[in-house]
């Protein structure tokens, strides 16, 4: 019995999940928010964002990662460490960029993607 209430919860979570996921953003003022909050140096190697709407490490996470993986210098992709595995309670995502990496064009791919009032929180 359990077992099928945690199976219950997670096709719920995963379900409502998806349906964010799927929505599409519209170019409209929302999407202004999705610029950098901070200025990336040319040089930069890591870059961290901060995904407020990516709530779940099921279909949220995979699809975050999948955007940013899809970036031109984009060389890693990691979630930041949570406090529980099957919970997204730190929405931080941290990228190993080279050359070619445009934070502002990573940011609007991951609006694409569903996850709008995406921005930069630090960058070295």
């Amino acid at each position: 019995m359990k077992y099928a209430w945690m199976v219950l919860a997670l096709a719920m979570l995963t379900v409502g999940c998806g349906v964010e996921v799927e929505t599409k953003s519209t170019p409209t003022e929302e999407s202004t928010e999705n610029k950098t909050s901070l200025v990336v140096p040319a040089d930069a190697t890591h870059v961290s964002l901060l995904v407020p709407k990516m709530e779940c490490p099921v279909a949220c996470w995979p699809k975050v990662k999948e955007t940013l993986e899809r970036q031109p210098g984009v060389t890693n992709v990691v979630l930041a460490p949570q406090k529980d595995e099957n919970v997204i309670d730190n929405p931080q995502v941290e990228i190993e960029v080279a050359e070619g990496f445009d934070a502002d064009k990573a940011l609007a791919a991951v609006a694409e993607a569903g996850f709008s009032g995406s921005t930069v929180v630090a960058a070295k």
